[in-house]
């Protein structure tokens, strides 16, 4: 049987992993719009900058749901 301490750990590293996701994912999206901005729309580095952008996107939208999942449980 699973221990309320076991679960709190477990909430308490998916909120800190959330976070960790988040600060490199925040400049994989800037610099990934960065190359586009740079580039015109019909080269190969906007269409390699767009493909990270929107890959990295749907990671942030994981995050996003994981995060909110997350808000149903309350902080230690």
């Amino acid at each position: 049987m699973t221990k309320p301490k076991d679960i709190e750990s477990l909430i308490s590293r998916a909120r800190e992993l959330c976070h960790d996701m988040n600060q490199p994912l925040t400049v994989i999206m800037a610099r990934s719009e960065l190359l586009m901005m740079k580039s015109p729309p019909d080269g190969a580095d906007y269409g390699s900058g767009k493909q990270i952008f929107d890959q990295a996107e749907k990671l942030n939208g994981l995050i996003n749901d994981l995060r909110n999942l997350l808000k149903s449980f309350p902080s230690p």
